[in-house]
């Protein structure tokens, strides 16, 4: 990876964190695609610790869905030693859904640690893979190709000004929570809960 990527991340003048931010500036790809399943996301509660090289690792998130009795979860760790295979960041995401009539894994989103099918799914005594695309340029086409779908026939994306405000609101929220050691009610979050007015 090019070291001068996280450079933007260490800058006081353009981010105001001055924090790799990874529980912001990564996990909002998570609770957005959280939401895109199974709706908006009422209140998140969250611990962010930061190392020594300013990584907020390790972290957690925990929030709770508005419909249904339905939690979210999302942790960080580091492993400095361990290699992990990818074409684009030393970094992997693993995605594990579970219903009441079985799970369902998603294994591969920026790197591809695990020798296993970018999809798996698991029902009691059986267990299913599914070989869907899985290069991380393919979520980019997508939503490319989406925005440019929307404009042609005059649609919303799927990622809107509304989902993507919610998808923000949530990750400020995980700080507030952090900060205060309470859960915060997602809907009452403002940049300013950052303390940025």
């Amino acid at each position: 990876m090019d070291p001068e990527v996280d450079n933007w991340r260490r800058s006081p003048t353009i981010n105001p964190g001055k924090l790799q931010w990874r529980m912001y500036d990564h996990a909002v790809h998570e609770y957005a695609v959280a939401m895109y399943l199974l709706g908006d996301i009422d209140s998140v509660y969250g611990n962010v610790n930061q190392n020594r090289d300013m990584m907020e690792i390790p972290s957690a998130a925990l929030w709770k869905f508005k419909d249904g009795n339905c939690l979210g979860i999302a942790d960080y760790s580091h492993a400095p030693g361990m290699p992990i295979r990818g074409k684009y960041f030393p970094v992997d995401e693993f995605f594990e859904i579970h219903g009441t009539k079985g799970t369902i894994w998603v294994t591969r989103c920026s790197s591809e640690m695990l020798d296993l099918p970018p999809v798996v799914l698991l029902k009691g005594l059986e267990t299913v893979g599914f070989q869907p695309p899985m290069d991380w340029i393919e979520s980019f086409n997508g939503a490319a190709n989406d925005f440019i779908q929307g404009i042609i026939q005059g649609k919303q994306p799927d990622m809107d000004a509304r989902s993507s405000r919610k998808a923000l609101q949530v990750a400020v929220g995980v700080y507030e929570a952090s900060r205060t050691g309470r859960a915060v009610a997602v809907d009452l979050v403002t940049q300013g809960s950052l303390g940025q007015e």
